[in-house]
């Protein structure tokens, strides 16, 4: 191990920091670190928002047992799995991801708090199950995600869907981080609301009707009008309630506090009977039925026969191939498909990389 590898982590006090952009991973980590309760991996200078682009993969390295690890925060890495994080972490608390992009969500701990992915890119969500992540705070379960796009459903279950649905139409979701879905994902996704439950409780609309003094027609927020803002589906009025309106308002952290004093319930109640009427049933079912198949077995019935599959679902192998679907296309034992087949093509464009002499990588 060379001087700069040793160099790639520091530890003050309980806080233990990987600060070196070239580490992959974590081995070359003590093996000791039983006093260690917070865990951060940056190549960020304190205090600052510019990012520094991570080369780190993998938690590979950590010790198996971290008996104090309260909180994990991870920035600007690209990570293929989570499995590699798979220390016993008896007290872990929260865990924030920032400007991390995901191949799936496999391996994801259990939390007694909350796990918070804020400008991320998720490839897939298999892996992820928000009711086995012991969150306590249930407000908690609609905030997960913040200003993070996904690729695709696939695999995700009924709940977790639901919070996504909530966080994803909320003003700080599709704002600032669209889907990156295939159209007819899109179209599948944006059925999914209510929109007269949704229009009728959107808390713009009562700014507009009830304070136009403060904010008259033409007033701009983040550099749009409170008009289009009004015509986005946002789901603002339930994330206000959850997280500001209700249980943070009434000075009450989780669920739990606000139950036992009996204040802010009202909020609350309200809130979660508003959720219930905010998505149509019927349209969550069909967009779940649309990323039943993983991008595995559309490939595999691409190869036994390419008139298999409709258009939208060509679309799908597309939009979420990787290498690992390639190599189902192309393996030489089962595939009859040639080289030039045009779907091999398309999804093998995207990780052409051109090198600065001319040639072309994949």
């Amino acid at each position: 191990m060379d001087d700069k590898s040793m160099e790639f982590f520091s530890i003050k006090g309980s806080w233990l920091k990987i600060n070196n952009p070239e580490v992959i991973n974590l081995i070359g980590l003590p093996k000791d670190l039983n006093e260690i309760k917070k865990l951060k991996i940056t190549g960020r200078e304190l205090n600052s928002d510019v990012p520094v682009p991570m080369n780190f993969r993998s938690f590979k390295g950590l010790p198996d047992k971290l008996p104090m690890l309260e909180s994990i925060y991870v920035y600007d890495s690209v990570i293929q799995t989570l499995e590699t994080l798979s220390a016993e972490i008896p007290r872990l608390k929260y865990i924030w991801f920032s400007w991390c992009h995901f191949h799936n969500l496999k391996g994801i701990p259990k939390t007694r708090n909350y796990v918070s992915f804020g400008g991320c890119k998720i490839d897939s969500f298999e892996g992820l199950d928000i009711n086995n992540l012991n969150i306590l705070d249930k407000s908690a379960q609609h905030a997960f995600l913040y200003k993070t796009s996904f690729s695709s459903l696939h695999s995700i279950d009924h709940t977790t869907l639901w919070s996504v649905l909530i966080e994803y139409f909320s003003r700080f979701g599709n704002f600032y981080a669209p889907a990156n879905l295939t159209p007819k994902g899109i179209d599948l996704l944006n059925a999914c609301v209510n929109r007269e439950v949704n229009n009728a409780n959107n808390p713009l609309v009562f700014v507009r009707r009830e304070l136009p003094h403060i904010y008259p027609p033409d007033f701009e927020g983040r550099g749009i009008s409170i008009d289009s803002e009004i015509k986005r589906n946002g789901i603002n009025f339930l994330i206000n309630v959850l997280n500001e309106n209700g249980i943070e308002y009434s000075g009450f952290q989780n669920w739990e506090d606000a139950k036992s004093s009996g204040e802010g319930m009202e909020d609350w109640i309200y809130a979660l009977s508003l959720e219930e009427r905010l998505f149509i049933p019927e349209k969550i079912d069909r967009l779940l039925e649309f990323y039943k198949k993983s991008p595995a077995e559309l490939a595999l019935e691409y190869r036994s026969n390419p008139k298999s599959l409709s258009k939208v679902k060509i679309e799908r192998l597309i939009h979420e191939g990787d290498p690992y679907i390639l190599k189902i296309l192309e393996d030489d034992e089962y595939s009859t498909l040639s080289p030039d087949d045009p779907i091999i093509t398309q999804i093998s464009k995207k990780f052409i990389v051109k090198t600065k002499n001319g040639k072309i990588l994949l």
